[in-house]
């Protein structure tokens, strides 16, 4: 297969090597169509040897010397080509730059806003022990305070305030008024054996 050339295939407009190839094939078809018989056949390929490389070696293929001509025509391009090139290179740099800045602010925003829902997180806990730690204190309190009363009724003078009592008691209309409070009790919600204890004990 002949080496391919830049300037032949301008010159032709399509690569001879593939042009010769198509042939052969289109050929081949046409024969099988025609039920060629394999004697046509054989003869076929021999004679198309001979013309792939001595026949078109000199249709497709010109000498060294010979120039490619082009045509001249009145379109000339005085533009800087290469100046635009230059320029669309640079903006294809400046639009490939914003888009890192761009991914490295959401990633630094990613990371703010992140930062900030843990902070958030940590605010509600600490919130919350805060809240148990003053119920824990308030119950503490709550439990010292019952258990300094008890400490001091049991360590008060109970005799001497028993005596007081009963010294009250002597008292009629004292005795009286606690009988009829009593007796009032008894009869919203007492029973009968509360009644004879209540009559035993008047």
């Amino acid at each position: 297969m002949h080496s391919i050339e830049t300037d032949e295939i301008e010159f032709f407009g399509f690569i001879p090597s593939c042009f010769i190839k198509e042939l052969k094939e289109n050929i081949i078809q046409t024969l099988n169509e025609n039920n060629a018989d394999e004697e046509t056949l054989k003869l076929f390929e021999k004679n198309f040897y001979i013309f792939e490389n001595f026949v078109l070696r000199n249709v497709f293929r010109f000498p060294v010397s010979f120039k490619f001509e082009r045509k001249i025509t009145d379109l000339r391009i005085e533009e800087n080509v290469q100046k635009k090139i230059n320029e669309y290179l640079m903006l294809v740099k400046e639009e490939t730059n914003i888009i890192r800045e761009k991914q490295i602010l959401q990633n630094k925003l990613d990371i703010q806003k992140y930062k900030y829902n843990e902070y958030l997180q940590i605010n509600k806990i600490e919130k919350e022990m805060d809240n148990l730690l003053d119920s824990s204190i308030k119950m503490v309190n709550y439990v010292q305070s019952v258990s300094e009363m008890r400490d001091t009724f049991l360590k008060s003078n109970c005799g001497k305030n028993n005596t007081d009592l009963y010294k009250m008691m002597e008292h009629k209309e004292i005795r009286n008024n606690v009988y009829k409070n009593e007796l009032k009790e008894l009869l919203e919600k007492a029973n009968i054996e509360d009644f004879q204890r209540f009559i035993k004990n008047l």
